[in-house]
């Protein structure tokens, strides 16, 4: 070889190491657009195994999954080819991870997790065996018992390597299997500490992050933990700000939208729920129907009746959807189909499920409709029964809410209200604004001809949440009702119905400055994917439709938009 090009080869070298030491420095800061740029470039100077490693991560955090899964395989067969078994098996947990958490592939994940696992058996890598042991728990939910062993033995070596990041994702496993074992409360104060140690800057991996707060989003969605699961979401704002959403796993996100969606936070439901889609139309059939039923259900509450349909079409016989395809019959007065789809779902689950809280009080506005509001009145009975037997305050909510209406369609205002005033607060300590809305307007229903002020005060209650909340047809019955009390009321527009955090008022400012993205995030010291992150929520909260329409506003109110 000649000198020169001996020299431009070297060069070469020297300029993609510098690159990649740059893109992993970025990775750090949570820097993810400039991370990518420069793994991007360092492999337009030479294909190398880090190169590819790097720009995987990164991608990761973008949301691009397939270019995620594309450069750790690259990555691991370069390693493999080098002769570095460390990094290779390293590679392989990382790929059987994104293939069971995105892709729902639970073959092919086990193939790379008995990859990596040969890996560390023949080379002696005894440093990853606790990694290997948090992952092969992960694969062991079927089995909590076993998949708590191996947890706990990745615990154990966490802490005999002084590991902060293994522990943190330990602790975590631990959690996950104990409340997949019934115990719910030592698992959830597992979880929570593994969460509140990830967040309180213990690991060096902000994947750990990630990891422990699905973790926690998807244990206390199974047990009903609305207030958990929103401690979580709260916990995790200033990660946020900084790296970008945690809850990136699938069926973490699709649980997170959930959980906005219920807790009245529809804007962003609505835009967790189409990444979701997106991400799950060639990939993950299960979780792509549950993304595309709570799209359903928010529009079936925004009474967008058609497009609700139209979601659900043709998935009929998935069980994820009876539930929203039963109140969509309700909605059209087709009671005994409803019934079907809520006995199908119900065979499947049994009664004492946590979801089939929802489905029995369904069942029950289904009975009174047809005429028997003493069966609404003791499925009512036997939820609130059970909810107070299993300590579930959503449990206790709608069964006790399920009497009212029993009552009430029975003709006994005072004894519906009885009951109705034991299900608000629990909807209202639940921060489950919609369900609580109902709730006053069904208070409202029930004494419209024997207590018309106390009707009204409710009637205004509920109008003004489902206003705020988007909920039109909701919003609509409860001005006419009011007008049937005498009370002028309209459904008033719901613009700007979102207060905008501190962070995100100095975002839309900029914007109406005129600044691009990368300016905003070099103005502000955060990254360009935050800085996307927070354009696209503000746009959503001020119902805009696109950044220009907010620049303008932003130029309207002079920059201020406390």
């Amino acid at each position: 070889m000649a000198e020169s090009d001996r020299n431009n080869q070297h060069s070469s070298r020297d300029e993609s190491s510098s690159l990649i030491v740059s893109g992993n420095k970025a990775l750090e800061n949570g820097n993810w657009s400039e991370a990518r740029n420069c793994f991007e470039q360092a492999l337009h100077t030479e294909d190398h195994a880090e190169a590819h490693f790097g720009l995987a991560r990164a991608l990761w955090w973008q949301g691009d999954i397939r270019g995620t899964l594309d450069n750790y395989t690259r990555a691991y067969t370069a390693f493999r080819d080098n002769q570095n078994p460390t990094r290779a098996a390293d590679t392989a947990m990382a790929i059987a991870l994104e293939a069971i958490a995105y892709l729902g592939n639970e073959s092919v994940g086990s193939g790379w997790l008995a990859r990596s696992r040969r890996l560390i058996k023949d080379h002696k890598l005894y440093p990853l065996e606790g990694d290997l042991q948090v992952l092969e728990s992960c694969f062991a939910s079927d089995d909590p018992d076993s998949a708590e062993k191996m947890a706990r033995e990745a615990l154990e070596t966490a802490r005999k390597n002084e590991n902060a990041d293994l522990e943190l994702r330990a602790l975590s496993s631990i959690g996950v299997a104990l409340v997949n074992k019934g115990r719910v409360e030592d698992g959830m104060n597992m979880l929570e500490e593994a969460m509140a140690g990830s967040l309180g800057g213990e690991p060096a991996d902000p994947c750990t992050v990630v990891f422990t707060c699905c973790d926690m989003m998807v244990s206390s969605s199974k047990c009903a933990a609305f207030e958990r699961s929103l401690n979580c979401i709260r916990a995790a704002e200033q990660f946020e700000h900084r790296y970008g959403c945690p809850f990136l796993h699938i069926e973490c996100r699709v649980i997170y939208g959930n959980i906005l969606l219920a807790t009245g936070k529809w804007s962003e439901a609505e835009n967790v729920f189409k990444q979701a889609i997106s991400l799950t139309k060639d990939s993950i059939p299960s979780y792509h129907v549950m993304a595309l039923a709570g799209l359903a259900e928010l529009r079936l509450k925004q009474a967008k009746m058609e497009e609700a349909e139209r979601l659900i079409d043709g998935l009929h016989d998935h069980p994820e959807v009876l539930p929203v395809l039963a109140e969509l019959y309700l909605n059209q007065k087709h009671y005994g189909m409803a019934i079907s789809a809520l006995q199908r779902r119900l065979e499947l689950i049994g009664e004492t499920h946590i979801e089939s809280a929802r489905l029995l009080e369904l069942y029950g506005e289904a009975d009174i409709a047809q005429g028997d509001h003493e069966a609404a009145f003791e499925r009512g009975r036997k939820l609130a029964d059970l909810g107070r037997s299993r300590k579930c305050r959503l449990m206790v909510a709608r069964g006790e809410r399920l009497k009212g209406l029993g009552m009430s369609s029975a003709a006994d205002p005072s004894g519906a209200r009885r009951f109705f005033d034991q299900a608000l607060p629990e909807f209202a300590k639940l921060h489950l604004p919609f369900e609580t809305a109902r709730t006053h307007y069904m208070i409202a229903e029930a004494l419209q001809h024997n207590e018309p002020e106390t009707a009204i005060s409710e009637a205004r209650s509920a109008l003004s949440t489902f206003n705020q909340l988007g909920a039109a047809a909701f919003a609509d019955a409860s001005a006419g009702l009011l007008r049937e009390l005498g009370v002028p009321a309209s459904r008033s527009p719901t613009r700007g119905r979102e207060r905008l955090t501190k962070r995100e008022q100095e975002v839309a400012a900029l914007v109406g400055e005129g600044l691009s993205n990368p300016e905003i995030a070099q103005r502000l010291f955060i990254s360009r994917k935050t800085v996307e992150h927070h354009v696209s929520r503000i746009i959503a909260k001020l119902n805009l439709k696109n950044r220009t329409e907010l620049a303008a506003e932003s130029v309207r109110r002079k920059g201020k938009f406390e």
